[in-house]
């Protein structure tokens, strides 16, 4: 087959994979595999149609200007190369090496299907009557406090309790994570209160970097948030406060959160964007990844992160 019929053939099927690619991409709920498969056919072609065209340029089959037109518009789609650098799937039961992770409160086990798992009872509190009416700052402070007060919680208060009585499990593992990132994990909760988080962090402290939050029930005015720690304090950076996706249906989501060099922040859930926002209060490398559970029933699975080379 001469060159000219084999880069016909393959801009016709460059076209069709990429009319593919678009209409898995728009279609509601669809799964990271099916995009994924068709960003590896795309790929593929890209550098079989590179293959052809340095092949016409040293036979000279087509014209130069009309190969660089090709060139130039097949690199509007080329697909940025990702180094995955941290993953671990818990495919050997347990979470004690490679990677390490470090249990620092409360209890994690491995589940029948493989997944990390953490489980903490939690009852929804009694809503009390406001006599006055909120300002902004005060509904922020609420939220913050429902969110993340299990993590100011000192030895006393946690004794009133009970002295068997989890208010809270947290584990990490250490890592060297670049300031741009891509954290992608498999996530499914059974609970009907309480929250959870994932992030990364500086050193060894909680209360530190960026942090995904999910909390349980958020028909409730609960909405998903992604806050950052500066000094040990807690802020929202963005929060989905309408239509905060309910993932308490026991079922497995994909999640990915996506930081640019720019400091730009991209949360998906099921490839369906939640969250976009912008914060450069963090600009160097982030040392480990944190998992809280503040109540509920929740499962953690093919946590990876990856850079673009």
């Amino acid at each position: 087959m001469s060159i000219y019929y084999r880069l016909t053939f393959l801009l016709v099927a460059f076209c069709f994979i990429f009319h593919t690619a678009l209409s898995v991409q728009a279609e509601e709920g669809s799964k990271y595999g099916q995009w994924q498969s068709s960003d590896d056919r795309l790929g593929e072609m890209i550098n079989d149609l590179d293959k052809i065209i340095e092949e016409a340029q040293i036979s000279r089959a087509a014209h130069p200007g009309f190969l660089q037109d090709l060139n130039r518009t097949i690199n509007q789609y080329r697909l940025p190369k990702k180094l995955l650098f941290f993953a671990d799937d818990f495919a050997d039961n347990n979470f004690t090496e490679n990677p390490i992770w470090i249990v620092k409160k409360g209890t994690f086990s491995i589940d029948s299907f493989g997944s990390l798992y953490s489980s903490i009872a939690i009852r929804k509190p009694v809503a009390e009557k406001e006599t006055e009416p909120a300002s902004e700052g005060d509904r922020n402070l609420r939220i913050l406090f429902g969110v993340l007060n299990e993590l100011t919680k000192d030895g006393n208060n946690q004794q009133e309790q009970g002295e068997n009585t989890e208010t809270q499990a947290m584990i990490s593992s250490a890592a060297p994570i670049p300031n741009t990132f891509t954290l992608e994990f498999s996530f499914r909760s059974n609970a009907n209160w309480g929250s959870t988080s994932i992030g990364v962090i500086k050193g060894d402290d909680p209360q530190s970097g960026y942090h995904l939050v999910y909390q349980a029930s958020p028909a409730e005015n609960r909405p998903m948030q992604l806050i950052k720690y500066r000094y040990g304090k807690p802020y929202i950076i963005a929060e989905v406060t309408e239509n905060s996706p309910n993932l308490d249906d026991d079922a497995n989501h994909t999640a990915q959160l996506i930081r640019s060099s720019k400091g730009d922040m991209v949360v998906t859930i099921d490839s369906i964007e939640v969250i976009r926002t912008s914060d450069l209060s963090y600009q160097d490398a982030f040392t480990g990844v944190m998992i809280i559970n503040n109540g509920g029933s929740y499962n953690y699975d093919n946590i990876e992160f990856f850079i673009d080379q």
